[in-house]
């Protein structure tokens, strides 16, 4: 019990500006913060996370191991899975409908309209306005991309199952020698220098909904 009490009274040696806030159908400063820590330490093209695996909002000040396992705190393993546009464009369709928390993302920007399919089954609808790159690109269907993501996702999680299912084996990367909690810290222990929540400008709603949010 004092060894686990002193893991989580740990001084990761990293200092907040601000509290970074979740959230599970829109962009949130939090998960840019995972997606962008992901990505940097793995050097993919993209990284996703699921909102509904960010459990809590992190504090300001400086920071102790307990705070990002409270962020964190399921044992997924970091994952490196090669898709095509078309795919990446598949998992945000589906993970956009409406029924289940969004895909947080680094390396890309796209558009949900919540007014889109809602006389659709949610499993048929495509909200997805666009899909781009950070340079304003669109993204190509038939080019492949590095995608950072929980092992959660690649097993089948937040619907994407037949997805998953259809990539290639060879295409899937799990890196399971330590959970990815570990690799954010380290990520952002990495920075040497203070982290401070940014104004969200990758995932676009439009005609939000009341109370669109949890």
């Amino acid at each position: 019990i004092d060894r686990v009490a002193a893991k989580r009274n740990e001084p990761l040696g990293i200092h907040s500006n601000g509290v970074f806030t979740r959230a599970y159908l829109r962009e949130s400063s939090l998960g840019d913060l995972l997606t962008d820590a992901m990505r940097s330490f793995i050097g993919t093209d993209i990284a996703f996370f699921n909102s509904g695996g960010i459990r809590a909002n992190l504090r300001a000040g400086d920071l102790l191991y307990s705070d990002l396992f409270e962020v964190s705190p399921f044992d997924n393993y970091p994952t490196v899975v090669t898709l095509t546009g078309a795919q990446i464009a598949e998992a945000l369709r589906i993970t956009g409908n409406g029924e289940r928390g969004i895909l947080q993302v680094s390396g890309l920007k796209y558009t949900i309209d919540a007014a889109r399919g809602l006389d659709q089954p949610a499993a048929q609808r495509d909200r997805i306005v666009s899909i781009t790159l950070p340079d304003g690109r669109p993204i190509d269907p038939t080019a492949t991309y590095a995608v950072a993501m929980p092992d959660f996702l690649v097993a089948g999680g937040e619907g994407l199952s037949d997805l998953m299912k259809s990539v290639p084996p060879e295409r899937i990367r799990i890196f399971g020698t330590r959970p990815l909690r570990e690799l954010l810290i380290e990520s952002l222990q990495k920075q040497k220098r203070a982290i401070a929540p940014l104004a969200p400008d990758r995932i676009l709603i439009l005609n939000p909904r009341p109370s669109s949010d949890r």
